[in-house]
């Protein structure tokens, strides 16, 4: 369901900006923010995997 892919996402371990937008999306689904929750999963699939510049 595309729905379900907006909001998911999954980190690359080692990667520090996933890690940090990890937590946002960790906050953002127990705080029930849907529009949080999609820009932080979103920032997820994005990421370049670097190391945190």
């Amino acid at each position: 369901m595309l729905d379900a892919w907006l909001y998911e996402a999954d980190p690359v371990p080692g990667c520090r900006n996933c890690a940090v937008e990890k937590r946002k999306l960790d906050q953002a689904v127990e705080a029930g923010d849907r529009r949080a929750r999609f820009a932080a999963a979103q920032a997820i699939r994005q990421c370049g995997h670097g190391t945190g510049a």
